[in-house]
């Protein structure tokens, strides 16, 4: 916000931060708005490591 890069609204969908009039984070609303979005999204799925190659044989 202070530097124009997240929207208000960005600001409440994307990390749960709830802005005062005035642009300052409101606390409590905040813990609440968060606790929404971890109901609404769900668990989050487990950590993928990215591409793993397959085992290799040893030769006969």
């Amino acid at each position: 916000m202070r530097y124009g890069l997240v929207s208000r609204d960005q600001a409440s969908t994307a990390y749960g931060v709830v802005l005062t009039p005035d642009n300052k984070a409101d606390v409590a609303a905040s813990a609440t708005r968060r606790t929404a979005l971890k109901l609404e999204r769900g668990a989050p799925p487990p950590f993928d490591f990215g591409y793993t190659p397959p085992v290799r044989q040893a030769a006969e």
